[in-house]
């Protein structure tokens, strides 16, 4: 393989390591997309092959089915002693174990891992699913692990989402909310850490509501003109809403005194100032008159109709009609 060659079959095993540790089902196939690349340049590559092994065991681990399974299944199957001899190879051997169920023969292959590659970050995480996907869960083992693991490879999404996850089940919000955070900053696209996130914003938000501020008011309309009244600026006035502060009444532990201070009464006697302000005013200046307002006009009474007048001297009596001629 000429030197060229070899840059671009590197370069593709780079590139899958980046996305393989951004721990996605979406980056683990175009890890394995960048892989099969790669052995189509070289089929011998224990690197590629190793690679292959890994990440194949991973979705399987992800996603259990019988397809990704028997993918992870054959590869392991087909591999040569010296691709199981990798770091890769074993994690990725413990895998298809966990995904079998199989914790005893994982947990071997993890442990003779971390033993032989004391500094290997993922092997860590790799002992770590074993803790965590028994019967029993082992808290404390597996967050002891994934620290170290987070110690050696701070950028190994694997391990930090991990991480969070069992600080979450253990109702440790606060180190999980920031273990969250750092996963969703190494991977933006990981839905399952900003969906855990948001949760646990909405549980730290019930558990620690905002604390109100001290001091009160109460909120009342100040008397003005009639709605439609114009001013002497020319606008309408209307009622203006005003804030009465209320300061609380706390032990004093201080040396000033307390007063004990009668609301309803306070608030009684600023309403009165307040509309003997607002009133309008008796009398406009020395020389203005009086503004009365118009007296009604009053109704003169109908007279009742007066009887006929009587002749003098002859009470009682009418003057009969005089005769025609």
């Amino acid at each position: 393989m000429s030197e060229e060659d070899q840059r671009i079959l590197n370069e593709h095993l780079l590139l899958a390591q980046e996305l393989f540790r951004l721990d996605t089902k979406k980056n683990d196939l175009e890890a394995l997309a960048e892989i099969r690349s790669a052995l189509k340049m070289d089929k011998r590559s224990v690197a590629a092959q190793s690679w292959n092994l890994l990440i194949s065991s991973q979705l399987a681990l992800r996603n259990p089915g019988f397809i990704s399974l028997s993918r992870a299944r054959v590869l392991l199957k087909k591999a040569d002693p010296e691709l199981i001899k990798t770091a890769e190879g074993r994690s990725g051997r413990a895998l298809v174990y966990l995904s079998e169920k199989n914790y005893s023969g994982a947990r071997v292959v993890a442990e003779n891992l971390v033993s032989e590659n004391p500094n290997y970050g993922l092997g860590y995480w790799v002992l770590a699913q074993i803790e965590t996907g028994g019967a029993v869960i082992k808290y404390e083992e597996a967050e002891g692990l994934l620290q170290k693991a987070v110690a050696l490879d701070p950028n190994l999404v694997q391990a930090r989402f991990a991480l969070a996850e069992i600080n979450f089940q253990q109702k440790k919000y606060e180190p999980a909310l920031a273990q969250f955070q750092e996963t969703l900053k190494l991977s933006p696209e990981h839905s399952e850490a900003a969906a855990r996130l948001k949760e646990i914003q909405a549980l730290l938000a019930r558990a620690n509501p905002p604390e109100e501020k001290p001091g009160g008011g109460v909120l009342i309309a100040k008397p003005g003109p009639v709605p439609g009244a114009t001013s002497q600026m020319g606008t309408t006035a209307g009622p203006q809403p005003m804030l009465i502060p209320i300061s609380p009444v706390t032990g004093a532990t201080t040396g000033a005194p307390s007063v004990q201070v009668d609301l309803d009464q306070e608030l009684q006697k600023m309403l009165l100032q307040i509309i003997a302000e607002t009133r309008p005013p008796l009398s406009r200046g020395k020389n203005s008159a009086p503004i009365t307002s118009p007296s009604p006009t009053p109704v003169q009474p109908t007279p009742a109709p007066l009887p006929p007048e009587e002749t003098p001297g002859q009470p009682g009596t009418t003057r009969p009609p005089e005769e025609a001629p």
